[in-house]
């Protein structure tokens, strides 16, 4: 059976640097202090940091925690925080948009390496797509509930102005744009062609490389 859920978008429509926080726990980047803003400083020798701190809001400043698996890089202006997981990569890039000396999350993603799991009995996150005739566009969109029910929670005929779904390099990608103009997007893949797409990568801001993630993702395709 089918039920409309008015309003559903799936996913946080205005994100924002506190999201950051979030992010940089379990297969991200590591644990963070809570961070909104321009609140990141980060000290760079011959072209690496050397050290990473947050300002908080009483105005001290603490240490980024460096937990097993995350690099950092300097890219031109930015610097990019990696961390390799278990089942992920997770990214999350800072930038000095106002040269005053401090960074702000400028986008995040996390990409799928490795096969969902279903984590006490949850399913991983899914959706039922319809394609059009030329499999090229998105028609429709319900999400899977534990119960196996569907809930519609996108039809091109009356879909909202903020929430996108399309075909991207065979993927379907949905973007949803905030009050502020923040991004938010999610990737799904069918590996299996049988019509239900398994989320394999997320984030805000800049969307990562789509050929990326096919490629990420190839090895256990079939069991999306």
């Amino acid at each position: 059976m089918l039920k409309l859920k008015d309003g559903a978008a799936g996913g946080p429509a205005n994100p924002g640097s506190g999201a950051a926080d979030t992010w940089l726990r379990g297969d991200g980047p590591g644990a963070t202090p809570r961070g909104d803003g321009d609140v990141f400083q980060f000290t760079i020798a011959s072209g690496a940091v050397t050290e990473a701190t947050m300002q908080t809001p009483s105005g001290s400043t603490v240490g980024l925690r460096t937990p097993a698996g995350l690099t950092y890089a300097v890219d031109g202006a930015d610097v990019v925080a990696t961390r390799v997981g278990e089942r992920g990569t997770s990214t999350v890039v800072y930038s000095d948009t106002d040269n005053d000396g401090f960074y702000q999350v400028v986008s995040m993603s996390r990409v799928m390496t490795s096969a969902p799991a279903d984590d006490a009995g949850r399913p991983a996150h899914a959706v039922a797509v319809t394609l059009d005739s030329t499999a090229s566009d998105v028609v429709a969109v319900s999400r899977l509930t534990r119960s196996g029910e569907e809930v519609v929670v996108y039809n091109a005929d009356d879909a909202p102005d903020q929430v996108d779904w399309g075909v991207q390099q065979g993927l379907v990608v949905q973007t949803v744009t905030g009050p502020n103009g923040a991004t938010h997007w999610e990737v799904f893949r069918d590996g299996n062609s049988d019509g239900v797409y398994t989320e394999v990568a997320s984030g805000t801001g800049t969307m990562v490389d789509l050929v990326g993630v096919i490629s990420a993702t190839d090895a256990f395709a079939s069991a999306l």
